[in-house]
């Protein structure tokens, strides 16, 4: 049996058609998209995506529950509920159209964004990605019209509590596109976003709908 293309020292169990040759697990699993351009018609690619939407499911699910049970009072879900919802969605059509965006995109994304809303400037620690750059002043934005709806929710502790949150997530994940298939699961199973284009940034924040969790 031939060795991996890639490390040249497993044994290459399935082909890549990124690398035009054969691969092992181990190196597939590990470093595509990160380090490999993989192609998005490997089965591969697919079948990882749907091994890890299922096992993400409920530990999305779990982080969202925490971020409302222990960052908001009861008498603030509801409304952080919503603002929350409308949040997601316009996430959710950024990555739908980046689908090989990284966690460390979107870590970098999501701190960019809070330091928008900041009132102390800080040092920017991640190097943004600059094909989500462009959707950083539409979804600033978005965010301040949603607050016209959402007076009481205060953006920039929001954003400061939901990037807390997402990267502690992320550093117990292995795989390097955990975030971006959370995000779209959660969205598509509890928001009802399934149909890119059913939602588009002009559309007004009351017919994106809110969170189910069931």
């Amino acid at each position: 049996m031939a060795r991996c293309v890639y490390c040249n020292q497993k044994k290459a169990k399935r082909y890549c058609p990124a690398l035009h040759g054969e691969i092992c697990a181990v190196c597939c699993g590990t470093y595509r998209v990160d380090r490999i351009n993989c192609t998005q018609n490997c089965v591969y690619l697919e079948q990882g995506k749907e091994f890890w939407a299922l096992r993400l499911d409920e530990d999305f699910k779990f982080l969202i529950s925490n971020f409302l049970k222990k960052e908001y009072s009861d008498n603030m879900k509801g409304v952080i509920v919503n603002f929350l919802g409308n949040f997601l969605a316009i996430v959710y059509w950024m990555i739908k159209e980046n689908e090989n965006v990284k966690n460390s995109d979107l870590i970098s994304f999501f701190e960019k964004l809070h330091e928008e809303f900041r009132a102390i400037i800080v040092p920017h620690l991640h190097q943004i990605n600059l094909n989500l750059q462009r959707y950083v002043g539409p979804m600033v934005d978005r965010l301040k019209k949603a607050q016209g709806m959402y007076p009481d929710v205060e953006i920039d502790k929001f954003l400061e509590k939901w990037f807390k949150y997402i990267v502690v997530f992320v550093n117990r994940q292995k795989e390097n596109r955990s975030l971006a298939i959370a995000l779209i699961v959660f969205c598509e199973k509890y928001i009802g976003l399934k149909d890119l284009e059913s939602f588009k940034w002009q559309l007004d924040p009351k017919k994106q709908g809110s969170i189910i969790l069931q």
